[in-house]
Parts: structure tokens; sequence; C-alpha cells
């Protein structure tokens, strides 16, 4: 990878390079360390205090970030701020970083199924549904359109108020989706409509994929890769397990409101946990976060669609405030992490509501929604620290009259400071990282950075 100052932004204008962006700009953080925290006395939190916590009494903990800043953070007064607590199922969405993971190592395809995944016939050996479970791809699992549902047994302790804060609590609550891999194929069985979405609300069978084809647990493979480039401590999370150790999926994850926004912000940065990190490739995280499958029917707003275990909100208005497009990560009792691109806005969730809702049948969600209008104002307008933005790029390398096509990513990282309301550039920084294979004058270093740069 080359890292240069001037001579990047001046090589770039050559007529060697033909560029066309397909990915907007966004603030770029480094997420392995603590947010920032602006000036919290500002209209939109005093709007969190004063009308959102005072109509849903069952808010723990309600969290903004603007441009990788945190501008709103609310705690109730008997809720300790760093206590983890469950995501139910907002950890889906979470969970589809796996799968990305895999993808982009060329350890998983969307197009395989789950025969491919699983050839063992012992597995399948007096399953009435086998073949048909056996053609079922990662694409339709992931936009559940496999027509497959869960049918599993319920375990009554699993949804005690003491569940939602104590992953130790009701151990057995782990077998609830499958105690074996036998039994998660099992508990998965095709009673809805293939191509249509169709919630699939708990299985961990996703856990066995993972393994299947990384070698690691879902838990070892983010602690291995995700949680120390987004600052995450894997002692100080909980994650439920089932009979045979397999880490549950789809709803047993536990994180604290500072850790949820960290996932938050990563899918706003493109897949970037920093300027010279990708730990996901920004091709995965925008079809997790695009529309794949239409919802039938309205969402609360206007029309919602489902990308891989996201669900995308577009054209949306509340009242007559338009909110635009955004996506989030949905779990029971009001647990979530949603995300508006346009306004770089993080918002997150948790909640002790019953099952059936908050009292006084209040939906969380309308209500916090209007936390994604633009005047809504959270008083980050000025920065005083180093942003950065970062924009994607497909990239035409022209040499000796031959060329070749390459995935770019640009990162500029421009230091400003606001004094007396007047922005001053004192660094421009430009970082050039191509994928391909080329020479241009001298010979380039080519690599893709995951975890480490590899040159």
């Amino acid at each position: 990878m080359i890292r240069c100052a001037a001579w990047a932004l001046a090589f770039s204008a050559f007529a060697l390079f033909s560029v066309r962006q397909v990915r907007s700009e966004v603030t770029v953080i480094d997420l392995s360390r603590d947010f920032q925290v602006g000036n919290l006395e500002n209209p939109g939190a005093k709007f969190i205090e004063e009308s959102i916590v005072s109509e849903i009494p069952q808010t723990r903990r309600l969290l903004v970030l603007e441009r990788g800043k945190i501008v709103a953070d609310y705690s109730r007064q008997d809720v300790d701020p760093d206590e983890v607590f469950i995501l139910w199922s907002a950890q889906k969405s979470i969970d589809s970083l796996l799968f990305g993971l895999a993808i982009d190592f060329g350890n998983l395809t969307l197009d395989e199924t789950l025969g491919d995944v699983f050839p063992d016939e012992a597995l399948w050996v007096d399953d009435a549904d086998a073949e048909y479970k056996k053609s079922v791809t990662m694409f339709e699992l992931l936009t559940m359109t496999s027509g497959l549902v869960a049918n599993y047994k319920s375990v009554d302790c699993c949804y005690d108020k003491e569940t939602t804060t104590n992953p130790d609590y009701c151990p057995e609550c782990g077998d609830e989706p499958g105690k074996d891999l036998k039994e998660a194929i099992s508990f998965l069985t095709p009673d809805a409509t293939r191509g249509e979405w169709n919630y699939v609300d708990s299985t961990i069978l996703y856990s066995y994929i993972i393994t299947a084809r990384t070698g690691m647990s879902p838990r070892e493979l983010m602690a291995s890769t995700v949680f120390p480039a987004l600052g995450i401590n894997n002692d100080e999370i909980g994650w439920r397990t089932n009979s045979d150790g397999m880490d549950v999926v789809t709803w047993g994850m536990y994180l604290n409101a500072h850790q949820m926004a960290k996932f938050g912000q990563l899918i706003l940065q493109n897949g970037l946990s920093a300027l010279d990190r990708e730990i996901i490739s920004p091709g995965y995280i925008t079809d997790c976060t695009s529309k794949q499958v239409e919802i039938d029917g309205d969402g609360y707003y206007g029309v919602w669609w489902y990308g891989f275990w996201w669900y995308t909100y577009s054209g949306q208005t509340v009242g007559n405030k338009e909110v635009g497009d955004y996506f989030c990560a949905i779990g029971a009792q009001s647990q979530y992490i949603c995300v508006h691109p346009e306004l770089e806005r993080v918002l997150v969730r948790q909640s002790d509501c019953e099952w059936w809702g908050c009292d006084g049948d209040v939906d969380p969600e309308r209500i916090d929604v209007v936390l994604f209008e633009a005047s809504t104002s959270f008083g980050n307008e000025e920065s005083t620290t180093t942003t950065a933005t970062t924009s994607r790029a497909v990239t035409e390398i022209t040499t000796a009259g031959e060329s070749t096509n390459a995935t770019a990513t640009t990162i500029t990282t421009v230091t400003i400071s606001t004094s007396s309301k007047k922005m001053a550039a004192i660094s421009i920084e430009t970082t050039l990282s191509v994928i391909g294979s080329s020479e241009v004058g001298t010979k380039l270093c080519f690599c893709r950075v995951h975890l480490l740069p590899l040159c």
C-alpha cells in the first residue's frame, strides 16, 4: 500500500486514472478508540430527555452519534451505562458480518447451498424435507426468502426479565434454537412461500455454517477480527451457547450501548474501522443494507425492505417531517441500531418493554425516528477535531496502452480548527490503496487491507 501526501493527490490527476465514484463520502473515525463526546446540551439531546424518555419510561439507554461523535447519551437512573443487555433479534444484523467475513476470506459464496456446506448424509437422515433444505442458498438465508420457518420448542425461562441482563441465567435457553446441528436443521421446515420474505426468528444453524467454513465459532471469529478493531473486549460481552458449546446467533449476544454503536458506525463507514483498516468489504456492506427483498405491506412510515438481515426504509416521513432513507437492526422489546447515511447519524436504543410492547401501546421507533429528521439539531455542525472522509471508487488504471480494472480506495484526512468560526485546513493526507495488479512508473505494492496490511 502506498502512503503519501501531495504526491498521491497530484498523481491521481494524471490521465492514467479514470475514476467513477460509487460510494458517498462519510466521516471515518478510529473505532478501536472510545467515542469522542460533543456538547450534550443541544436541542436534540434535550428533546430526548423532555419528550422521548418521558413518553417511553422503559427506555434504558438512548445514544445518538453524529459524524462519529456522541451528541446524545441518555441513561435511566437505575441503569449502569456500561451494563450489557441482550440484543434479541437486533443481533441478526451483526451476525450478517460473520457471513461477510467468510465471503471476503473466500470460504463461502452466496450461491452455495446448505447441501454444499453440510455434505454429511448422516445429518439429513430421516428428514422428510432434506432435499428441499439442501437446495437452500446462503442468499436465501440472508434475505429470509428460503421458505423455511423456525419450529423450535420454547423454553419458558428464556423470557424471564433476568434473561435480558444475565447471560448465565437459564442456561437451557441456549438449546431453544437447537442443541446441536442435526436438531437445528430439523427445527427448520419449508412452511412458507419460497422467494418471499418470511421472518425466521430463531435458529442456531447459521453458527454451524460459519464454523464449518471458517474453522472458528462465531465468537472466535469476531474476537479475532471485528472486536479488536472496534475496541470491544471479548471478555466484557455476553454470548449464550447451546449444549454443544456453539454460540447462539440471531439473539444470544449481550452488548452495552456504546458497543452497539460501534457496529452501527462500522456499517456507516462502509466496513472501515479506521482510515487504513478495512474489516468488511464495502460491496458486502452495500448488499447488507440494500433493498434485496420487499417486505409485504407498508412499513411504519412507508415502504420497507430487507437486505442481509438489515431492515431498510426508503422515503420515510413522520407526520409532515421527512426522515429520508435509513436502515436498522431491530430486536424484541425495542432494541435497535439505526443508521442514517445522509445525516451520518447512528441511533442506539436499549429498552425493557414487555414482549407485546411498551406502556400505552407506544412504538419507540415511531418516536425515535424523528431524530433522523434533518431539522433536529445536535449542535455538531462544527468540528474541532480531525475529520476524515472516505470515498469508494472503481478505478481504471492504464499502463503501456493496456488497461486493467481495479477497485481503489482513496482516503483523505483533513485536520481543521474552528477558531472564531473560521475553518483552516492544516494538513491534507491521502492514502491510495489499490486492489489489482499493474505498474505505473514504479512498481506498486497492491494489497487488500483486512486485519493487517499485507504489504
